[in-house]
């Protein structure tokens, strides 16, 4: 999975001190949002090619261990919240809909079907869209839509049917779409066509074996948890959303409140292959880090200093790049690395004991089942 770093860009800055051999790299040097700086630790060895920057580019390697401490904290950090607390639901990456059918729709020339997509409102929760899969009767090439109940426009996909045949459209990009709003009690997407010289052939969602029947209820929607969402028979997306078609005369108005779609268990020709999880980085940091108000955020920013530093004097110890002869001692280098190591590890404990898991909809606490089956010291 990849790691977005922006939340913590500057977190620690490398240097108060002023480098005229690098103006152009001076700013993301010097800014510090914690008020932190690197070679300010006191375990970090002093390195002349912070006053003398002709030498090398010491501010290069310092911007490194600050890259690698940060997606290192990131790293340990879910691992202590997954190993502390219990994801509410299970990640998903897999196909939407059967590619099996056994007859052809007859749909209305001009009109409109596809699927609607009812999320439950999962704070940091994402699915990602990377195919669609075609099964139509005639071979030829359409656009599919993507649109929601706020009257966003995701996408535009021209798209190219074989007549009888399961193919698949790989999304240039895969989409990324939120599962929840701050604008609405619960988001539902749109993956729609029209009509035009072709029928979808009558593939469904699903086929009701293992006791998993979809029954697109706002009333009672399965990915609220109100119809066992964890239960084994229920598809991992059927956690995170309810899925079902559609078909429409004329182009429906999908973001009038009182708009009645109408659904199916008939997916009209169309798969989707997603990856859907929740973001469990973002209980660390969502959008920015408020360092007023959150003591969180400067013991992040510690432990980020403490890595950086430890990382530093561990590539040190590996490398002939840099003239030992201008630091200390291996064993004083050593030392440092050491004392880096347990103030990190005493921050970490800390930061689990103190992290408020409740900012998104990710973790949830483990229950004493849990806790007795893998043991109160495990």
């Amino acid at each position: 999975m990849s790691v977005n770093i922006d939340c913590f860009e500057n977190i620690i800055g490398i240097s108060r001190t002023e480098c005229v051999c690098y103006p152009d790299q001076s700013a993301q040097y010097n800014t510090s949002e914690s008020g932190l700086y690197l070679d300010e630790l006191e375990t970090l060895p002093q390195l002349n090619g912070l006053t003398n920057c002709e030498d090398g580019n010491i501010w290069q390697i310092l911007d490194k261990s600050r890259e690698q401490a940060i997606l290192s904290f990131i790293a340990d950090m879910n691992g202590e919240l997954i190993k502390n607390f219990r994801l509410k639901r299970k990640p998903f990456k897999g196909l939407i809909g059967r590619n099996m059918w056994k007859t052809t729709h007859s749909l209305a020339l001009n009109s409109y079907a596809g699927l609607t997509m009812y999320c439950a409102d999962i704070v940091s929760g994402i699915v990602n869209i990377q195919k669609i899969g075609l099964l139509f009767d005639t071979s030829t090439s359409f656009d599919v839509i993507i649109t929601d109940n706020l009257n966003n426009i995701y996408g535009t996909y021209t798209v190219t049917s074989v007549a009888n045949t399961y193919t698949e459209f790989t999304l240039p990009t895969p989409l990324e779409l939120p599962l929840h709003s701050e604008q609405i009690d619960n988001l539902q997407y749109y993956i729609y066509y029209q009509v035009n010289g072709f029928n979808p052939l009558n593939n469904d969602l699903s086929c009701g074996c293992g006791g998993f029947k979809p029954i697109f209820d706002l009333h009672n929607p399965y990915c609220s948890g109100s119809q066992t969402p964890n239960n084994k028979s229920f598809p991992g997306w059927a956690n995170f959303f309810m899925v079902a078609g559609w078909k429409y005369t004329t182009l429906p108005t999908f973001y009038d409140e009182d708009f009645d779609i109408g659904t199916d268990n008939y997916m009209y020709g169309l798969t989707l292959t997603v990856d859907v999880k929740c973001k469990t980085t973002e209980v660390l940091c969502k959008d920015s880090l408020d360092f007023d108000g959150n003591p969180l955020a400067h013991g992040m920013a510690q432990m980020i200093r403490y890595k950086a530093s430890e990382i530093l004097i561990t590539d040190l110890l590996r490398s002939t790049n840099l003239n030992r002869s201008t630091m200390m001692n291996a064993e004083q280098l050593i030392a440092f690395r050491n004392e880096n190591i347990i103030r990190y590890n005493e921050l970490k404990s800390w930061f689990i004991e103190n992290v408020d898991i409740k900012t998104n909809d990710c973790f949830q606490c483990k229950d004493m089942i849990q806790v007795l089956k893998t043991g109160i010291f495990a």
